[in-house]
């Protein structure tokens, strides 16, 4: 679980991160007037939402709602499920070629370069 940066809202305030893909698509628990809401963006747009009524079920709802997502659109193949070894998330390939490939983490902004030896670099 990732607090994000309240810039990033769009509409009402995403709070908290609840998980990322590789693709981007993300889950969020966010303010909706006076409650919370639990959503799903895919390239910036609101897929899926629904009203928290009770917050301790959020990551359960948080996890079935991953789960389907994948069932339904597939996994995301982008980056051949590398995991970002910081916070241990779903990582985004960036650039890839046949000898590098870069990554970066959407849930803690860990950047890195992978090469084809097995040699990893974190990015400044």
């Amino acid at each position: 679980m990732k607090t994000i940066n309240p810039a990033q809202a769009g509409d009402g305030i995403d709070l908290v991160r609840l998980w990322t893909l590789a693709d981007g698509t993300r889950c969020t628990l966010a303010t909706l007037g006076d409650g919370l809401e639990i959503r799903i963006r895919q390239g910036g747009a609101i897929v899926r939402r629904a009203p928290c009524v009770d917050v301790r079920h959020v990551r359960y709802v948080a996890e079935m709602w991953r789960v389907e997502h994948e069932m339904k659109h597939g996994p995301s193949h982008n980056a051949a499920a590398a995991v970002c070894p910081d916070c241990g998330d779903d990582a985004v390939l960036k650039r890839a070629s046949p000898d590098k490939r870069w990554l970066s983490c959407g849930s803690c902004g860990n950047v890195w370069l992978e090469e084809a030896d097995g040699q990893s670099r974190r990015a400044r």
